[in-house]
C-alpha cells in the first residue's frame, strides 16, 4: 500500500513539472471578438446581451471608459453604460458607478473623510511614498498617522525581495532562486537560477518569456524558447486565437498580436529597467501618474507601451499616457498640464506569483519525494 502512495505522489511531481515547463501559454482558444464603440454609444445595455450571445464584446474606443449612469448598474432592471471620457487621478468620484475612473484606477475614501472620494491609482505607491488610502499602496497599507505605504510580504524597498520573514536584499546573476521577486530587476527567475532576461536563443529551456531573446521574436513555448507565428485564420471567433499573445478581431476575423517581440522592444525594457533601477519598484499600478516609475521614466514607459504592445480599439498604443497618466514631454519628466488615457498593458511582474506557486510545490514535493524513496 505505501508502494502505491509513492507512486502516486511521485505522478503528482511529474504531472506538476510537465504542466509547468509550459510557462507560456501555446493553447489557441475561442475568445470573443471585439466590437469598437464611439463616444455616447451604449457599451452595456440589455439589449446589447445579443451581442454576448453572438460571442462579441463591446468595448470603447480609446480615451473612453464604459461609464455607468445608474450608482449600482447591475442591480439597475434598465441598466445603461455608454461610452464617455474618463476621470483623471485626483478627481471626485462616486463609488458605485461604475468604469469613471480609468485604467488601474479605482474611486475611493481617504482617511479624511471631510472629502469625497476621488479617483487614485490602484497599488500604485511602494513603501515609503506618501499616501491618503490603503489602496494606493502596493502593500494595501497606510500607515494612518505618518501616511505613507509600508513594507510587508506583498511589498518590499528598491532592491530587496520579501523571505518569508522580511525585506532583504535581491540576489546576484547566477543565485539560486524561486520567483522572478528574488532577483535583479535586469534579472529573471529560470530554472532556479537568476539570469539575464531576454538572454537565451532558441530551443533553450525556459520558464517564461522574460527568459527568451525577443530580438530574435521568441517566446516561451511548451518549456523552449520558440519563434513567436501569427495564427493563419480569417474566422478568429471559430478557428480561436494564441492565448496570451492574440486577440480576435471582429471586423476582420483575423487573430491581432497583443504584444510585439524584437530587438526594438528589448533595447526600450534595458533602458526602462535601467531608469528603474535603486530608485523605484515596479508596483502592480506603476503606471498612474503618481507613481516613481512615472514621475522618473514616464517616457520610457510610455514609449515601450506605444511600440511594443497592441490592443483592441486602439486601447493599445498610448497605453499608461492617457486620460489617467500625464503626457510625457522630452525628457523623463512628465508636465503636469497635459493629460492622456490608458489601456490594456502587460505587468513586468505577472509571472512572479504562478513562478512563486510552483517553487513552493517543488519545495514541498521534492523532499517528500526524496524521503519516500529512501524509505522504501
Amino acid at each position: 500500500m505505501k508502494r502505491y502512495f509513492f507512486i502516486f505522489l511521485l505522478l503528482i511531481f511529474v504531472i506538476a513539472l510537465s504542466s509547468k515547463c509550459n510557462g507560456s501559454s501555446d493553447e489557441i482558444v475561442k475568445t470573443k471578438c471585439y466590437n469598437c464603440l464611439n463616444i455616447y454609444e451604449k457599451c452595456e445595455t440589455i439589449e446589447n446581451d445579443i451581442y454576448i450571445e453572438t460571442n462579441q464584446t463591446l468595448i470603447c474606443n480609446d480615451k473612453l471608459g464604459c461609464i455607468s449612469a445608474y450608482s449600482q448598474p447591475s442591480m439597475h432592471p434598465n441598466r445603461t453604460s455608454e461610452c464617455l471620457s474618463q476621470g483623471q487621478y485626483g478627481d471626485q468620484c462616486e463609488g458605485g458607478r461604475g468604469g469613471f475612473c480609468g485604467y488601474q484606477m479605482t474611486c475611493d475614501y481617504p482617511f479624511d473623510t471631510k472629502f469625497p472620494p476621488m479617483c487614485i491609482g490602484y497599488k500604485t505607491l511602494q513603501p515609503g511614498e506618501k499616501c491618503v488610502l490603503n489602496g494606493e499602496c502596493q502593500s494595501l497599507v497606510c500607515d494612518e498617522e505618518k501616511l505613507v505605504c509600508i513594507e510587508n510580504e506583498y511589498s518590499c524597498s528598491v532592491n530587496t525581495y520579501w523571505n518569508g520573514k522580511a525585506c532583504v536584499n535581491i540576489l546576484n546573476t547566477g543565485d539560486s532562486c524561486t520567483s522572478d521577486s528574488q532577483c535583479s530587476i535586469f534579472n529573471t527567475c529560470n530554472n532556479g537560477i537568476c539570469i539575464e532576461k531576454y538572454s537565451l536563443n532558441e530551443d533553450s529551456i525556459c520558464i517564461s518569456d522574460l527568459a527568451c531573446n525577443i530580438s530574435n521574436s521568441l517566446i516561451c513555448i511548451k518549456g523552449k524558447c520558440q519563434v513567436f507565428k501569427n495564427s493563419n485564420t480569417t474566422n478568429c471567433k471559430e478557428d480561436g486565437c494564441l492565448k496570451d499573445y492574440e486577440y480576435c478581431n471582429c471586423y476582420s476575423g483575423k487573430c491581432e498580436q497583443s504584444k510585439i517581440f524584437n530587438d526594438e522592444c528589448k533595447d526600450i525594457q534595458y533602458q526602462l529597467d535601467a531608469c528603474v533601477y535603486g530608485r523605484c519598484v515596479y508596483t502592480d499600478g506603476y503606471f498612474s501618474k503618481n507613481s516613481c516609475v512615472m514621475k522618473n521614466c514616464g517616457r520610457l514607459v510610455c514609449q515601450h507601451h506605444s511600440k511594443c504592445t497592441n490592443g483592441p480599439c486602439g486601447n493599445n498604443n498610448s497605453s499608461f499616457c492617457i486620460s489617467n497618466t500625464l503626457t510625457p514631454n522630452n525628457s523623463d519628466e512628465f508636465s503636469e498640464n497635459n493629460s492622456s488615457n490608458p489601456t490594456n498593458g502587460s505587468s513586468l511582474n505577472s509571472a512572479n506569483s504562478s513562478h512563486y506557486s510552483f517553487s513552493l510545490l517543488l519545495f514541498l514535493l521534492v523532499p517528500t519525494v526524496m524521503l519516500l524513496f529512501l524509505h522504501f
